[in-house]
Order: C-alpha cells, then sequence, then structure tokens
C-alpha cells in the first residue's frame, strides 16, 4: 500500500475512490482481492480529504448484519497478522450486536495494508488530505487531484464516489455527461418529513452527584422518546437511543458509566448550538490570524487572551446546553430526578482530534440518487453507500447495504469488458432494492408514531430489533480457527493462534501462558569464561549483573567442575525489587545431577560466552526442576524467581486479556486452564501473600468465566441436544471445543448425537481439540461417534497411527478407534470400517512393527488406560512392565489391523471380527463379499 503523492499518475488505475469510510475501504478491498494476480502496479486509488489522524476516529456505533460480520471476518488472510485492535474487533463481533464505526473501518484499512504488502490482494494507494478537483472526465477517465496543495493529474477505469450523505463527487462528474446518463439525489416524496427532525449525538459519562452506585438497565441498548413543547407550545415526542458502556460500569466499581446519546430534539436547541457553533468557528479564525500577525507588544498578547476567553466560554455554553438535554433524557429513561445526576465530556487522553467528535448536530433528510451507476465510453461512475441513498439511523441500514455494494462493487468488470453494463445492471438492482426496504421500514417507524401506542412501541420495536440480533446473530469465530480436521475446512495456520503466540511470547498454542518461568529466558555460561575465571565475588556480581540486564534481566546458571571434575551449578538472578545481586551454589547434590542428566539430553552448551536457551527449546522440565526447587528448598533463596511487581504485572495482563477477550477466552478456554493450573500449582508455596491472592482472584475469575459457558450449553442441550444454531453447530460441538468432560457427558446424556454434531459435510466432531484428549474420544465412540462415516474418512486410520507428516497423525486415538472396534458394548457403526483400502492396512501393519512409535507417543498415564482396556478385552492380567505394555498394545493394534482385513472380505459374517452388541443377543449377518484381485490392490 502507497501513500506517497508523487506515485506515478500515468498509468491508470482499475478503480478510484473518492473517500475512505468503511464502505469506501471495503470495495477498495474486494476490488484488490480480486485482481491480485494481475501485474498492472497501481490498481486502486483512494483519495481522502482528512488526514491519516484523523480518517478513522468517528465513534458512531452502529448494528452490523450477520452476513456482514462474516463478509469482514471473511476479509481476514491467510495466517495474517493481527494485532490487539484486530482481535477485540474480531471479539466484539462474536459478542456483540454493537460496533464503533471506527473499528470497522480500522479493521478493513489493516486487511488492506497488510495484504498488499504481502501480495495476498492487489496493490492499493491512498492518498489522505486529498480532494478531487472540478474538471472531472469520465468519458477519458481523467480527473485532477489536489494533494497536500500540489496538483496531479490521475487516470482511471472507473470511479466510486464513496464520500457520504453530501457527495460532491457527483457534482463534479455530472457537468461532463450528457444529460440522460446524469444522476440526481432528490429527497423521496415518503422521505420528505425527515428535513423537518433535528438531530444530537453525544458521549458522555454519567453519575450519582451522591457518589452511590448507578443502576442500571438490563439491555445495553435502549430506546424511548423525549416529550417537549415545540415554539407554537405543541407536545411533541421525539426519538432517543441509549447505549451504555457496561464495561465502563464495573471498572467504576457501578458509579459511573459511559453513556451514548443520539436523538431527536426540538428545532430550538438544534438553532442554538448552530449559532453557537458559528462563534466557535469564528473566534477560531480570528484566534489563528491573530497568532500569525501577533507583534510582541501587550495590547497583541490581551486580544489574544481575550479571545481564548470567549472561545471557552462558548465552548462551555454548548457543552452545558447539550449536557442538560441529554441529562434530561437519560433521567427519563433510568426514572430518577435529573437533578441528581452528573453528566460530563471526557477529554481523550491519547487523540485531542476525537474531542470535536464527542457533541454532533445534524438537520434530518434523506436522499436517494436515480440510479447507482452511469457510464460513458466504457468509464463507469458507481455510488455507493450514503452517497447513493441516506437512510435514518433508527433503521441502521446503511453501513450494511454499503458493505453488500462493496462486494459487489469487487467484481466489476475492466479492461474495456463488455460485461460492464450488465454488472451496473446487477449493482442498481442491489441498491435500489436495499434503499427500498429501509425505506419501507422508516415509513413504519413514521405511522406507529401517530398512534396513541406509538411512543412505548416504537421504542420497544427498536429495542427488540437489536436485542434479537444481540442474542441471535453473533458470529461463530470457530468459522476462521483452523480446530476443524478437513484440511479443506480449515486454514492450515490459523491468524487467531499466531496472535496468540506472538502475544503471550509461545511457540505453540498449547503453552498459551508459560508455566512458571513467566516468559523468561535462561542463560548458560561457563565459569572458566574470563570475566568470572580468577575474579573476586564483587567482580562476578559485576559482571553477572550487567550481563543479565543487556538480556533482558534473564536467570543465568553458570557451571563449574570440583576437583573430582563433578559438574557444579550456580545460579544467578538480579532481583531489582528487593535490590539482590547474588549467585547462589545449587548445593543440592540429587537437584545438580538432575539438572546435569537434564542439559546433557538437551545439549546445552557452556562455554566463554552468554549462550541463552529459549526455555521451549530447553523444554519445561529444566524451568520446573529449578523454578520448583527455588520454592520448596530452603537452600535456594527465592529471590531466583522474578520481582512481585514482575509477576503482579503479568497477572493484571492475564486479567485484562480475560476481560477483552471473552469469545477467544472461549475458545481457548482448555489452554488457558491447563496453563493457569501448573502455576497455581507453583503459586500454592510462594510466600508474597498479596501476588498469591491476586493469582487466586484471577483464577477464580477465570473458573466463573467457564462454568457460565458450560451452564450456557447445558440450557440449549435440555431445549434440543441436537438443534443446530445459526453456525450450523450443536451444543455438543461447541462443549467439544470446550473441551471440558463433565459437560460434554452431561450433554450427551439428554440425546445428544455425536454424528449430528455438525450440520455441514465438510466438518467433523474429530477435531484436533478431540483428538489429543483421548478420554473425550473415548466417551464419544462409546455414544457411537463414528470416525468412518464418509469417503473422506477412509484415511484416517492410517493417519492416526502411522503416517507422522499427517495432520491427523494422532496414534492415541487411533487405538482407541481400534478398541471401540473391539468393544461389544460400543454403539460405533462398525460396517464403515471396511472403506479403509487393503492397501492402506499393510501399509500400516508394516509401518507398526516400529515399537519405536510406541514408546515416542503413548506416555505412561495413556499407556496404562489402554493396556487395562485390552486386558480386559482379552480377559488376561495387565502387565505391570512398561516394555511389557507396550508389547501388548501392539500385539492388539496388529491383530486389530488383520481382523479389519478380515472383516472386508466377510463384512459382518458370523466369523467376523466385530462381535455383536451383548444386549441384543442376535449377531448380524451380512452375505459375504468377493472382493476381486483388482479390488484388493486397491
Amino acid at each position: 500500500m502507497y501513500t506517497d503523492p508523487n506515485a506515478n499518475p500515468s498509468a491508470p488505475y482499475d478503480l478510484l475512490i473518492v473517500g475512505m469510510g468503511p464502505v469506501g475501504l471495503a470495495a477498495a478491498y474486494e476490488t484488490a482481492k480480486k485482481n491480485k494476480n494481475k501485474d498492472n502496479k497501481n490498481k486502486v486509488l483512494i483519495i481522502e480529504k482528512r488526514s491519516e489522524s484523523t480518517a478513522a476516529i468517528r465513534p458512531q456505533v452502529i448494528v452490523l448484519e450477520p452476513s456482514r460480520k462474516a463478509q469482514l471476518m471473511d476479509m481476514i488472510g491467510q495466517g495474517e497478522s493481527l494485532d490487539e485492535r484486530d482481535i477485540a474487533f474480531l471479539d466484539s463481533l462474536s459478542t456483540s450486536a454493537e460496533i464503533k464505526l471506527s473499528t470497522v473501518q480500522r479493521f478493513i484499512l489493516n486487511r488492506i495494508k497488510n495484504q498488499s504488502q504481502t501480495g495476498d490482494i492487489g496493490p492499493v494507494e491512498i492518498l489522505y488530505e486529498t480532494t478531487l478537483k472540478e474538471g472531472v472526465n469520465l468519458g477519458e477517465g481523467e480527473a485532477s487531484i489536489i494533494t497536500r496543495g500540489q496538483e496531479k493529474q490521475i487516470r482511471f477505469t472507473h470511479l466510486v464516489g464513496a464520500d457520504g450523505a453530501s457527495s460532491s463527487t457527483l457534482d463534479l462528474v455530472n457537468p461532463s455527461l450528457d444529460e440522460p446518463e446524469r444522476i440526481e439525489r432528490t429527497t423521496p416524496s415518503d422521505m420528505q418529513h425527515l428535513e423537518k427532525t433535528f438531530h444530537l449525538g453525544a458521549y458522555v459519562k454519567i453519575s450519582l452527584k451522591n457518589g452511590q452506585e448507578l443502576a442500571l438497565p438490563e439491555k445495553e441498548f435502549v430506546s424511548s422518546f423525549l416529550e417537549n413543547e415545540n415554539d407554537a407550545q405543541v407536545t411533541e415526542s421525539q426519538l432517543y437511543f441509549l447505549r451504555f458502556d457496561k464495561s465502563s460500569h464495573e471498572k467504576s466499581q457501578k458509579k459511573s458509566v459511559k453513556l451514548g446519546f443520539i436523538g431527536e430534539i426540538p428545532k430550538e436547541i438544534f438553532d442554538k448550538i448552530q449559532g453557537l457553533n458559528q462563534q466557535i468557528s469564528l473566534l477560531d479564525k480570528r484566534i489563528k490570524k491573530l497568532r500569525e500577525t501577533i507583534s510582541p507588544d501587550r495590547a497583541s498578547e490581551n486580544s489574544l487572551a481575550n479571545l481564548e476567553v470567549q472561545l471557552a466560554r462558548t465552548k462551555n455554553q454548548k457543552q452545558n446546553l447539550v449536557l442538560s438535554y441529554v441529562r434530561r433524557s437519560a433521567a427519563d429513561y433510568l426514572g430518577i430526578n435529573e437533578n441528581e445526576l452528573a453528566v460530563t465530556i471526557t477529554a481523550s487522553k491519547t487523540r485531542a482530534e476525537k474531542n470535536n467528535l464527542k457533541i454532533l448536530t445534524f438537520q434530518g433528510g434523506s436522499k436517494q440518487a436515480n440510479k447507482a451507476a452511469t457510464q460513458a465510453n466504457g468509464h463507469a461512475f458507481y455510488l455507493i453507500g450514503d452517497a447513493y441513498f441516506t437512510p435514518n439511523y433508527p433503521v441502521g441500514h446503511g453501513l450494511n447495504n454499503g458493505l453488500e455494494s462493496a462486494k459487489l462493487l469487487g467484481e466489476v468488470p475492466t479492461g474495456g469488458s463488455s460485461d460492464l453494463p450488465a454488472h451496473m445492471a446487477q449493482y442498481d438492482s442491489l441498491c435500489s432494492k436495499n434503499a427500498a426496504f429501509a425505506r419501507l421500514v422508516m415509513q413504519g417507524v413514521r405511522r406507529f408514531r401517530k398512534l396513541d401506542i406509538g411512543r412505548n412501541f416504537v421504542a420497544e420495536l427498536l429495542e427488540n430489533a437489536v436485542e434479537k440480533r444481540e442474542k441471535g446473530d453473533k458470529v461463530d469465530l470457530k468459522k476462521n480457527l483452523s480446530h476443524t480436521i478437513f484440511a479443506d475446512a480449515a486454514k492450515p495456520e490459523d491468524s487467531i493462534e499466531i496472535f496468540l503466540k506472538d502475544k503471550f511470547n509461545i511457540s505453540h498454542i498449547s503453552s498459551l501462558v508459560e508455566k512458571g518461568n513467566l516468559n523468561y529466558d535462561i542463560g548458560f555460561i561457563s565459569a572458566d569464561c574470563p570475566e568470572l575465571k580468577g575474579k573476586s565475588e564483587p567482580e562476578k556480581l559485576q559482571f553477572l549483573q550487567k550481563l543479565s540486564e543487556q538480556n533482558n534481566g534473564i536467570p543465568i546458571l553458570i557451571k563449574s567442575l570440583d576437583a573430582e571434575n563433578a559438574p557444579k551449578y550456580s545460579l544467578y538472578r538480579f532481583n531489582k525489587e528487593y535490590s539482590q545481586n547474588e549467585a547462589v551454589d545449587i548445593l543440592n547434590e540429587r537437584l545438580a545431577k538432575g539438572l546435569d542428566n537434564l542439559l546433557e539430553r538437551h545439549k546445552v552448551a557452556f562455554t566463554n560466552e552468554l549462550n541463552i536457551i529459549n526455555n521451549k527449546t530447553v523444554t519445561q522440565d529444566l524451568i520446573t526442576k529449578i523454578f520448583s526447587s527455588t520454592v520448596n528448598n530452603a537452600d535456594i533463596p527465592l529471590h531466583f524467581l522474578p520481582a512481585d511487581n514482575e509477576i503482579e504485572q503479568k497477572i493484571q495482563e492475564w486479567g485484562r486479556f480475560l476481560t477483552k477477550n471473552p469469545s477467544i477466552v472461549k475458545q481457548y478456554r482448555v489452554e488457558i486452564s491447563e496453563q493457569l493450573k501448573a502455576i497455581q500449582e507453583v503459586f500454592s508455596n510462594y510466600k508474597n501473600e498479596s501476588v498469591n491472592l491476586k493469582f487466586k482472584g484471577l483464577y477464580e475469575r477465570f473458573n466463573s468465566i467457564v462454568e457460565k459457558h458450560n451452564n450456557e450449553l447445558i440450557t440449549l442441550a435440555k431445549k434440543g441436544p441436537n438443534k443446530w444454531d445459526a453456525s450450523g453447530r450443536s451444543p455438543l460441538y461447541h462443549v467439544l471445543q470446550y473441551g471440558d468432560l463433565d459437560t460434554i457427558k452431561t450433554i450427551l446424556g439428554f440425546g445428544a448425537n455425536p454424528n449430528k454434531a455438525c450440520k455441514y459435510s465438510c466438518e467433523t466432531i474429530f477435531t484436533r481439540r478431540v483428538l489429543e484428549k483421548p478420554e473425550i474420544a473415548r466417551v464419544l465412540l462409546v455414544h457411537g461417534a463414528n470416525p468412518f462415516n464418509d469417503a473422506k474418512s477412509s484415511y484416517f486410520i492410517a493417519s492416526f497411527l502411522g503416517d507422522r507428516q499427517s495432520p491427523y497423525f494422532c496414534p492415541k486415538f487411533g487405538v482407541e478407534c481400534l478398541l471401540a472396534l473391539a468393544d461389544p458394548n460400543c454403539k460405533i457403526k462398525k460396517s464403515d470400517v471396511t472403506k479403509i483400502a487393503e492397501s492402506q492396512i499393510v501399509q500400516l501393519k508394516k509401518t507398526l512393527q516400529d515399537k519405536a512409535l510406541y514408546e515416542l507417543y503413548l506416555d505412561k498415564p495413556y499407556l496404562r488406560t489402554a493396556v487395562a482396556r485390552i486386558a480386559e478385552l482379552k480377559n488376561i492380567p495387565a502387565p505391570e512392565d512398561q516394555d511389557a505394555q507396550i508389547d501388548l498394545v501392539k500385539e492388539f493394534v496388529d491383530e486389530s489391523l488383520d481382523k479389519i482385513l478380515k472383516a472386508k472380505k466377510a463384512i459382518f459374517s458370523k466369523n467376523s471380527f466385530f462381535p455383536s452388541p451383548k444386549d441384543t443377543g442376535r449377531a448380524e449377518t451380512t452375505p459375504e463379499i468377493v472382493l476381486s484381485e483388482q479390488t484388493l490392490k486397491g
């Protein structure tokens, strides 16, 4: 992406877009996505009159439809890097119906920046502080722009007006067109009543003057009417909306809340605010002019000071007028006396330009163009978003319709294609249809207001529309996560996982929170290095402190040899909090020997230079061994640990993450839970009570989140255990992603069918989450879950057991499948196993002759469980020796594969491998199938 005003103007752009609001950006993205494989270096140009710092700061809140949310999520590139704001935005998509306009804009802009650099979309150039000049020639595809004071000539194939309700682009294009081709914007007759309405938007903080807790309504988004008398002493009911930011309410211990207000106001108040705005503008100009020409004398300084006082007083008048109306509306809705309510506007701490947008006034109106597109000589001009049709904000159709139009606009033909007229007609039809529906809804709101019941009914209607979306129109992040096992249904590397790995400095998502070491690396150095050998203790400590601080304060392990050449270790860490600077000898012989074995196994080198090893490389064994010893062994002081304030900062970071990203926490709660449990074990012996309590509070909060997730799914499962939600998944599917075994069993107990957990044929419940948890797989298989139920699954058993390169490789799950097939009480549909090709089974038997595979991938706890089940099936004693246990599992797998081969030739005959369920008393029989030699070759 380019922002260079000196970019080459001679190459024509496929698309010139005027305006970089969310709709203009979406049109650019969709077009660039289509053009990513073309050679032209200048594909899309966006020009924006605002500066880069003010182009995406609008705080308005809008309600997005689920299809538009899905469109935004589809913009994430495969493995694309996401930042904190992207994650927060994605989280809001899945937890709330309401989204800040500025966050949509920023999210699309990030996608354009990232993907144009990686080549995933075609190049997009953005020029800020740039306007279109008079003299646009659509027929020739030529225009002049003024960018930061410089005039440039550019050429384009097509032009897009995305500059909002007051689109100036249309006025610049029309003069170059013949009368029949011109686009006219007028107020539809059924929308003319809106021109007599006046509106205010304000972003404030409210609290009770007595300092007591402020009680909020249950809903975050509410609406009502305020009765006002107009100039003719006629009472009017004026619609307003309130949005309570409940997260700010919680942060303030329920003493205050951030509030967004937007609604109709009396003309008298509107005129007063407009008058004050004019005074403020005039005073700003006078102050600016005086500052440019001021002479260094007292009279000039006094004049400037007087003007600044007048400006501050006028701004204060405007603010008080606005706050008074907002106070009255909020008090009316909350049912309290307005004199009890304090209302303030909080200045932005980071961006002063935002303050100008905290109070907005505008006159109502709705304009619609007679057509959405026109063309001259093969160059098309498209209007999009509010530039085509301006709906009234209570209906909330503007951005939704604009994003839908942008998706279609991205398919615009280029290069003189004969398909252009058809595309223009399709585009015009879509825009016209969406505008007609929005006008219909706007008319409904108007008519209901005239009824006696209208005041309450319309407010309730609008509230319920948002509430319905809150409950039913949330986007499922799981569609964009790679937990589905099929390669064609999942991205190879998920962007959210990449973000989490980067944020928490981890190599794999399973280590979402580092165990004990709090993201510290460890340094290794030999005591024979010149800076240590023969030096005094203070000199050694001074060198070690410098070495540690140069490497982010890491601890350092020092190795030396005693007189008998036995290894000796010292552990150094400088604790800033307590100003402790000490290298502690590890005198515990058993610990030293254990360290020596670990370090030798991992080939950790102790040289004359510091060797920094990431603890994931050395494995958590080393960290855990040292860490637990520093906690439990009085001979090794605790100051090896990070300082208390560093641990507290980490706890606060985890807490903020839990709060800001509820749906992502939900998705990865298994990993978080496992890591927090591991850290809890460490903290159980930690001596600082304050730190202990803070971690305990964090852990309790996380557990309450988990319990809430489980209860939500249990409630859904009670109503319909096999009912799919909007994402096409049942409660069982979602709880499998959570990985909570007790809740899985509960939902299965309600009658959930594992084979009906997903609506789509491309999905399976056997996701990575299930493969990594044999105890979960076991429960599913017992309840009839079938990993062999379609053609794609025919290679599963081979992949699970023997293909180390396969993304499905999971020997534990392969063994579980074979155990399920051998269990007479298991409900799995065993006939489907015959889909596995004979050649695959033969190759698998050969691969599994390697005993090392079992030793490497079957851990001791699982091995004990599997051996106990095999022994029960065979009615033999379970061996205690590990080698004998592995031999038993290996023998069982080999025998099972032999029986599968036999079953392919005599499916479910009386002599079949598969026993009949004990409770039926009947043996399943199927005529013997004779496979030809060609078939057997697979």
